[in-house]
C-alpha cells in the first residue's frame, strides 16, 4: 500500500476482531511478550494510537509519559474502537504528510509513524489472540503485507530494541507462523 494512512486503516480493520474479544477478565493474563500482562500490552499498543493521533495533529510529544497511561480502563475493546477511530480521523484531517513529527524517539516522518504503528497493531493482534486462547483472525493479504514490511524494516538495531531473535520454523509453517517467528515469537 502506497498511502501510509491506508496501511494504518487496513491494519486497524484487519486486527479489530482480535481486540474486540478482550474482556476485563483477560487483562491479568500473561502475554507472549515476556513480562507483560494483557493490560500492559494493550496500553502499549493503545499509547501508540494516542501518539499517532498527536502526530497527525502536529502536537509535539517529547516524552512517552504523556501517552503511556491507562487507556484500557474497564473497557478494553471499547478503548480500541475509540482510540483507532480518533487516530484515523486525525490522519484523515491532516494535510501534511511530509513534516517530521516530534516524538520521544526524535523527529520521525509521518510515514514512519504510520508504518510502525500499523506493524505494531497488527502483530500485537496475534499476541492478544494467543493470550486469550483464540486463533488469531488476520487476513492472508495483510499477513503478506506485514511480512514484507517487517523484513524491510527489522534490522539488527530494530531487533535489539523491539524484538528477540528470530525463531526457526519448518518450511511448511503457515505464513503467519513464519511472520511471528521472524519477530521472535514462538508460533
Amino acid at each position: 500500500m502506497s498511502n501510509p494512512v491506508d496501511l494504518m486503516r487496513s491494519a486497524v480493520a484487519d486486527a479489530a476482531s482480535n481486540y474486540a474479544k478482550v474482556t476485563v477478565d483477560h487483562l491479568t493474563l500473561e502475554t507472549p511478550c515476556e513480562g507483560w500482562d494483557l493490560r500492559a500490552l494493550l496500553n502499549h499498543t493503545y499509547s501508540r494510537f494516542d501518539l499517532s493521533t498527536r502526530a497527525a495533529r502536529l502536537e509535539a510529544t517529547e516524552d512517552f509519559s504523556i501517552v503511556e497511561i491507562d487507556h484500557v480502563g474497564d473497557d478494553p475493546a471499547g478503548a480500541y474502537e475509540r482510540l483507532t477511530t480518533e487516530m484515523l480521523a486525525a490522519w484523515d484531517a491532516c494535510d501534511d504528510l511530509e513534516t517530521p513529527r516530534v516524538t520521544p524517539m526524535g523527529p520521525i516522518p509521518p510515514e514512519g509513524i504510520l508504518l510502525f504503528g500499523a506493524q505494531d497493531v497488527f502483530i500485537h493482534a496475534w499476541d492478544v489472540a494467543k493470550t486469550i486462547g483464540t486463533e488469531p483472525e488476520l487476513s492472508a493479504e495483510m499477513i503478506e503485507v506485514f511480512t514484507q514490511t517487517h523484513k524491510q524494516t527489522v534490522d539488527e538495531q530494530t531487533r535489539a530494541m523491539f524484538f528477540t531473535e528470530a525463531i526457526t520454523v519448518p518450511d511448511d509453517a503457515s505464513p503467519l507462523d513464519k511472520l511471528v517467528a521472524f519477530l521472535g515469537r514462538q508460533p
